[in-house]
């Protein structure tokens, strides 16, 4: 099924696994501070999709409904002025696709039914802000096997140096994608039981930087 979520990150939308749920910690997380703009009394208003619940979450989650693009969109505005009102941080969501963080919050919003949708997406977005990417990064197309995907050239860097660490990639890149670093990717892989893509998708990254 094509999914309903629109991801930044990627040029063809690879498929992407849904055994995340380790991702940003989210059995951790607690309803966080607010972290948007308000008025004197703390108050702000709240539109769409966001002031759900957290158990109408889950349940257009779970039924693969259409409501789960106006999710998206709600967790990207989020992310969006979250990036914007935050010091020292360009993105915190470096090499998170939507649907990897949609899938981290399912398991927070199914042990907290009540919450409403935005404090709960608060929480998430402010436990990501440990790890963020500080400042800009070029992005780099990464082609392989008619594929290809978008992903910043800090990040990409990251990998590299993973892949190098574990003796996959002997010598060691500096943020550009070539056919090297494809094999190492490829090499990565097949030992970690995924799709041998050769390219950094969701899945890769994940099992690389988010484990």
């Amino acid at each position: 099924m094509t999914s309903p979520f629109h991801s930044n990150q990627t040029a063809d939308h690879p498929p992407i696994g849904w055994s995340l749920f380790l991702l940003l910690g989210i059995l951790s997380l607690l309803p966080a501070a607010q972290i948007f703009a308000a008025d004197a009394s703390g108050r702000f208003a709240v539109k769409g999709a966001g002031t759900s619940t957290c158990a109408a979450f889950v349940d257009a989650y779970d039924k693969k409904s259409p409501l789960l693009q106006s999710y998206g969109g709600r967790i990207d505005g989020f992310l969006s002025a979250a990036n914007r009102s935050r010091e020292d941080v360009f993105d915190l969501a470096p090499w998170q696709s939507t649907e990897v963080l949609a899938f981290a919050l399912t398991k927070f919003c199914r042990d907290n039914p009540e919450l409403k949708f935005y404090s709960a997406a608060e929480a998430m977005i402010n436990k990501m802000q440990q790890d963020p990417l500080r400042t800009a990064s070029p992005v780099v197309v990464a082609r392989h096997g008619g594929s290809a995907v978008l992903v910043y050239r800090s990040v990409l860097e990251t990998v590299q140096q993973k892949l190098h660490e574990q003796g996959m990639l002997p010598e060691l890149e500096s943020g550009a994608f070539d056919e090297r670093t494809a094999e190492a990717l490829i090499k990565f892989q097949r030992s970690a039981g995924i799709k041998d893509t050769g390219l950094p998708d969701q899945m890769t990254l994940v099992r690389i930087i988010g484990q």
